[in-house]
């Protein structure tokens, strides 16, 4: 978990590129950029086409793009955290499609039965 305390004017700071900025991406999804100003309600970050603003969520945790539609990017304060978002979003998205997949297979039936408990276990945690 972050705060605003979190971000220092002149360091360096992640942007994670989501909605329409992702779709268009071809590289990387993270994007380094200098915070210029920290605000009461906004951190500014500024990029070589000019500043974004970002707004805290504190129900999710998470700084958005100050945007009138949807937003195009989350901000953190390093890039090792938003690598971290990412590995978990998609360790995430896999564990869901495994578990989709194995609604209606045989391979759920071929588990032990102290493997089926553990995964139970697991999943039970949270």
């Amino acid at each position: 978990m972050f705060t605003k305390a979190d971000f220092k004017k002149g360091e360096m700071a992640a942007l994670i590129q989501i909605g329409e900025a992702a779709r268009r991406c071809s590289g990387s999804y993270i994007i380094e950029a200098p915070v210029t100003k920290i605000g009461r309600k906004y951190i500014t970050v500024s990029l070589s086409w000019g500043n974004i603003q970002f707004e805290y969520y504190e129900n999710v945790n998470r700084f958005y793009q100050k945007s009138e539609y949807s937003p195009d990017y989350e901000l953190y304060p390093t890039r090792a955290i938003a690598e971290e978002v990412l590995k978990r979003r998609k360790l995430f998205s896999d564990i869901l499609k495994l578990l989709r997949n194995m609604e209606n297979s045989p391979k759920l039936e071929k588990m032990s039965t102290e493997e089926m408990e553990k995964l139970k276990a697991i999943l039970e945690q949270y």
